[in-house]
């Protein structure tokens, strides 16, 4: 099975955080979208070893996001 890293990101190409990485397309996606669900931004699932990027969502005009947070849910 592959792993999936989530980043998040900025929206600045030099702004990149990594997040976590995760066994399994589909249970990668949904953390992404549980992220994003509890801290609006721009979120990216890729494939490393393949250098794909497989997903994203940008949900940061959903809310206001208090840029000290940085504790996930």
């Amino acid at each position: 099975m592959y792993t999936f890293d989530i980043f998040e990101s900025s929206g600045s190409k030099n702004d990149v955080l990594w997040l976590e990485c995760i066994e399994g397309l589909d249970a990668a996606r949904d953390r992404m979208y549980e992220i994003a669900a509890h801290r609006p931004g721009m979120y990216y699932v890729l494939n490393l070893q393949a250098r794909l990027l497989v997903a994203k969502t940008d949900t940061r005009s959903l809310g206001v996001r208090d840029s000290d947070q940085r504790e996930i849910a």
